[in-house]
């Protein structure tokens, strides 16, 4: 069974009626911006809309209420942004600058800043090593307010975008992302509307 999991990032106190939307599986194909295969053929990954089974906020969250909102309808796994200046909370607990996790057996590294993510990931130097060993599968981040799924020499890199403050002439955007089998199918990016 596929497991989908929503990624936002950088909403800054505001959470769209279109994130919820999304989130909650009620999006149109003309909606989509980008799709990207991950670990399978191509012809192995086709997604549907459906709810969304778990969701990831990749910091800058602005508000508790973005956070309660969230888990309304899925668990929230989340992390803090440069402009998060008081603490949150999930069901899960305090949140914190970065987490380390696994769902449905894909492990994932989340952090606000591209560089910090970097940094964890490949270290600077003999005197900082990586900070997480092993490579996650897939690295998520925020913070530039752009939208970006590849592929690096240190695993997936994933970032929605912003579905309020959306930079470099980019659409408001979230992702959805699929799993199965301890496998990354893809991610769809997804215009907020």
């Amino acid at each position: 069974m596929v497991t989908r999991v929503g990624m936002v990032s950088d909403t800054h106190g505001k959470l769209p009626a279109g994130v919820i939307d999304i989130f909650s599986g009620k999006w149109g194909e003309d909606q989509l911006i980008a799709r990207t295969v991950m670990d399978v053929a191509p012809e192995q990954f086709e997604p549907n809309p459906a709810p969304v089974d778990q969701v990831i906020h990749a910091g800058d969250i602005g508000s508790q209420a973005i956070i309660d909102k969230l888990e309304t309808f899925a668990p929230v796994n989340a992390c803090l942004g440069n402009c998060d200046h008081i603490a949150y909370w999930s069901e899960r607990g305090e949140i914190t600058s970065s987490e380390v996790f696994n769902i449905e057996g894909v492990s994932m590294a989340l952090f606000h800043r591209p560089a910090e993510l970097r940094i964890a990931l490949q270290g600077v130097g003999p005197d900082r090593p990586p900070r997480i060993s092993p490579l996650p599968h897939i690295g998520i981040h925020g913070h530039n307010h752009t939208h970006e799924a590849v592929n690096t020499p240190l695993g997936w890199r994933v970032s929605p975008g912003s579905p309020t403050e959306p930079r470099q002439g980019q659409l408001p955007s979230v992702m959805v992302l699929y799993l199965e089998d301890g496998k990354a199918l893809g991610v769809d990016t997804i215009l907020v509307r």
